[in-house]
């Protein structure tokens, strides 16, 4: 995917080897608002991201199922340790991950 990401925002007429890359690129923060090149890249890499979900959705569901499953993991460590637990999970346990059921993989 990444690799066909660049030719897409490069005809949008920037030229970029990866998402990360943009994100990071210091011209998008020399002025308060978006460029035009900036809203053309943005624009060129979400319509990117909507041909790679349209191409295979049970793909994509499936990695929003797993980052689901990390974003819930890391919500059961974060509240052992305003419990003062640390790793404890939210039913008060000590095994935060012990529960491996709703996991994306174990369907």
């Amino acid at each position: 995917m990444i690799r066909q990401w660049s030719p897409c925002t490069t005809e949008a007429g920037f030229d970029c080897p990866d998402p990360l890359a943009a994100l990071s690129d210091p011209r998008w923060r020399r002025t308060p608002r978006p460029t035009p090149q900036e809203l053309r890249t943005a624009t060129a890499d979400a319509g990117y991201r909507r041909q790679v979900i349209e191409a295979d959705p049970e793909a994509t569901a499936k990695a929003k199922a797993a980052v689901e499953f990390q974003v819930a993991a890391a919500a059961r460590v974060t509240a052992g340790r305003a419990t003062g637990r640390p790793g404890a999970a939210a039913d008060g346990t000590s095994q935060p991950f012990a529960s491996r059921a709703n996991h994306p993989d174990s369907r």
